[in-house]
Order: C-alpha cells, then sequence, then structure tokens
C-alpha cells in the first residue's frame, strides 16, 4: 500500500507540473483545468493512502512538499521579468541608435527564443504585440507585461500586477545593466 501512495503522488505531482507547462504552452483551457484537477486529486489520493497505513508524517510532508512544488512552478513570473529586462538592456546597449520599438521587438524575439519556441509562432506574437494598429506598449513595462500574458496564460488576467512587478525589479537592472556594453 505505501509503494502505491508513493507511485500515486509521483505520478499526481507529475500530471500536476505537466498542466503547468500546458497552460503556458496555450493548450486548451479544458484540457488544463481536466489534467490539474486529476493532478491534485492523485495527490490527495496518494496523501489519503499515506494516512490511511498509518504513515501520518509522510502523509502531510508530500502533501506540504507537493503544494510547496506547485507554488514554486508558478512564481516563475518573477524570474521570467528578470530574464526580460536582462534581454532588453543587452539589446539596448547593443543597439543604442535603433527606435525603441525595434529594440522592444528584439528583446520579445530573444526572450521567446530563449523559450525554444516556433519561429513562426514568435513572428506572430511579436506582430499582435507591436504591429496591430491597437495601443502597442509604450515602454519596457507595458511591454514585458504584454510578454508575459502570451506566456504565461492563465485562468486570471494577471497584467497588472506584472506591469507593477516590472517597475518595481527595472530600477536594479538598470543600475546592473544600464551603462554597460554588450559582451558580444
Amino acid at each position: 500500500m505505501l509503494l502505491v501512495a508513493v507511485f500515486i503522488s509521483i505520478i499526481g505531482l507529475y500530471i500536476s507540473w505537466w498542466s503547468h507547462r500546458a497552460e503556458r504552452a496555450s493548450y486548451k483551457l479544458g484540457t488544463v483545468i481536466v489534467s490539474m484537477a486529476i493532478g491534485w486529486s492523485l495527490i490527495i489520493l496518494g496523501v489519503g493512502l499515506f494516512l490511511f497505513s498509518g504513515k501520518i508524517l509522510i502523509g502531510v510532508l508530500v502533501f506540504l512538499g507537493s503544494a510547496i512544488f506547485i507554488f514554486v512552478v508558478y512564481t516563475d513570473e518573477s524570474r521570467s521579468i528578470k530574464k526580460i529586462l536582462k534581454i532588453y538592456f543587452a539589446a539596448k546597449a547593443k543597439n543604442e541608435k535603433n527606435p525603441k520599438r525595434e529594440i522592444l521587438r528584439e528583446t520579445g524575439i530573444e526572450y521567446y527564443r530563449s523559450l525554444k519556441w516556433d519561429e513562426n509562432r514568435i513572428q506572430d506574437l511579436m506582430k499582435k504585440i507591436l504591429d496591430d494598429k491597437n495601443d502597442p506598449p509604450a515602454d519596457i513595462f507595458e511591454f514585458t507585461a504584454s510578454l508575459l500574458q502570451f506566456q504565461l496564460l492563465t485562468l486570471q488576467n494577471r497584467w497588472g500586477k506584472r506591469y507593477e512587478m516590472t517597475k518595481k525589479v527595472y530600477p536594479t537592472f538598470e543600475k546592473r545593466y544600464g551603462n554597460k556594453k554588450p559582451l558580444s
């Protein structure tokens, strides 16, 4: 029974992790919701089996570990913002004479390439973000929020929060990378 509980918990964690990746890769929303529900159901079933077999401490630890794992996986927005800003300052230092829109375009393309996205998808997104007749992003804060909106599609619109997170992190990166020349 203990081995089954371990197996079910691991499968549940994997399915939960996959649903997070599927959410970021723009899978159908129904698939993401169902897989997330199945993943958490399997984790809870595994924890229940631990508790049923008398391993209360292990069951509680598996549940807390699963919750922490999923929390860490879902808090990668700040890492993404830092990566975008680093690419932005490198592109800005490399192409100081280019217009701001071209620097933003290069930043977005390099960021999505670092995620190993398909080149056609990257170009389509850059066209949607920068070339539409709608309001294009005015600055790096709006642009970062737009990049993450397309990358981290979630069940809720977090555009405003991403904008504020970028504004908070920007001064640190400006001090660190603002006046440096690119390495290449």
